[in-house]
C-alpha cells in the first residue's frame, strides 16, 4: 500500500524532508496544480509558514455525478486548529438546534431563540471550516484560491510549464 493511499487520520504527518520542487504554479491570482499526486511546498496554504509535513486530506468533484478527487492541502498548525474549531461549532449549532426543539415546551420564544442562535453559530462554523476554495477544474489540473503570502512564493506560470 502506498503512503498516499494509507491515511489513519485527516491530517498526516509526512516523514519525508519538504519536496523542493513542487507541481504549483500561479496563474494570475490562483494557484494551479494537477488533480492527480500533486506535490504541493510544505508550507500553509494560506499563511506560508511551514507546515512541517502535515497535510489536510479533501474530497473534491466538479459535479455530483463527476468522479472524486482527493487533494491533499498543507497547512499550520493555526489554520488546523481553525478548521478544528470551525467543525467543532458546526456540532455545537446542532446541540443548540437539539436543545431548542426541547424548549418547544416550555415556550415557543425560547425554542425561535435557540434555533436562531444555532443558525448563527452552524454559518460561522461552516465559514471557519471553509478550505478549499476551487475556482476552476480544467484538463486535469485544479485552480484555487490561497493566501497572497503562499501565492507569491509559488512561481508564475510560463509557456514553458504549462
Amino acid at each position: 500500500m502506498s503512503e498516499k493511499a494509507s491515511l489513519p487520520t485527516a491530517y498526516r504527518q509526512r516523514g519525508l524532508a519538504p519536496v523542493p520542487e513542487h507541481d504549483a504554479v500561479r496563474d494570475g491570482k490562483y494557484v494551479v496544480f494537477p488533480l492527480r499526486d500533486a506535490e504541493l511546498p510544505d508550507r500553509c496554504i494560506f499563511c506560508n509558514q511551514p507546515a512541517h509535513g502535515y497535510r489536510k486530506g479533501l474530497y473534491w468533484a466538479k459535479s455530483r455525478f463527476s468522479p472524486r478527487y482527493f487533494v491533499e492541502l498543507p497547512l499550520c498548525e493555526g489554520h488546523r486548529d481553525r478548521e478544528a474549531s470551525g467543525r467543532l461549532m458546526f456540532r455545537l449549532g446542532i446541540a443548540v438546534a437539539i436543545l431548542g426543539f426541547a424548549a418547544m415546551a416550555v415556550s415557543p420564544w425560547l425554542c425561535g431563540a435557540f434555533l436562531l442562535v444555532s443558525l448563527v453559530v452552524m454559518i460561522a462554523g461552516i465559514y471557519r471550516a471553509s478550505l478549499l476554495r476551487v475556482q476552476r477544474c480544467k484538463h486535469g489540473m485544479l485552480w484555487i484560491k490561497t493566501g497572497r503570502r503562499f501565492l507569491s512564493s509559488i512561481p508564475e506560470k510560463t509557456v514553458a510549464n504549462q
